[in-house]
């Protein structure tokens, strides 16, 4: 649970400066677009060309190349989101990676790329912005894991066991 947030149904408006981790591509570039007509969009993640190609086809977006495994690139892009469109009102943590493998040659290295990604990732940028919600009493974050948070699939063990793991931290 996020301490000092009030809860509320499944369904909520976002409103004001929406940031979106993994915004260049993708369902975090969907979200984006769909969300960029009434708000403020901060798009981060790795690369900047597609984070300017996205932005510049928004009325009031701008790219923050960051990646989440680098907190303090998370923490610098945030900053500069802030200091862009004010205060992070909504988040949608939509950045992720999935590899596969047969459970037999899933690779411990494999496994921590995509936990450090997948859920470390997430709960760096659910940090980072919900001192800014709880001081305005409200806020959303939304947390894209994929159907691989419900059920696991040949070939996904790893994948649907980080993406488990995020489901239990924003459920808790």
């Amino acid at each position: 649970r996020l301490e000092g947030m009030p809860r509320q149904g499944n369904v909520a408006r976002m409103a004001g400066h929406v940031l979106i981790t993994g915004g260049g591509t993708g369902i975090g570039r969907a979200v984006a677009d769909a969300l960029c007509a009434e708000h403020s969009i901060s798009l981060l993640g790795r690369r900047a060309e597609p984070l300017d190609a996205a932005a510049a086809a928004m009325p009031r977006a701008a790219g923050f190349p960051a990646d989440v495994t680098d907190p303090a690139s998370l923490g610098s892009a945030v900053e500069a989101a802030v200091g862009r469109f004010g205060p992070v009102t909504a988040l949608v943590a939509a950045a992720g990676i999935s590899e596969t493998a047969p459970l037999a040659r899933t690779e411990l290295a494999m496994l921590r790329r995509m936990f450090t990604v997948n859920v470390e990732g997430v709960l760096s940028a659910i940090q980072l912005v919900l001192p800014q919600m709880q001081a305005a009493g409200q806020g959303r974050i939304v947390v894209v894991a994929s159907t691989a948070a419900l059920t696991g699939y040949a070939y996904a063990g790893a994948s649907a066991a980080t993406r488990h793991a995020v489901l239990g931290l924003v459920r808790s």
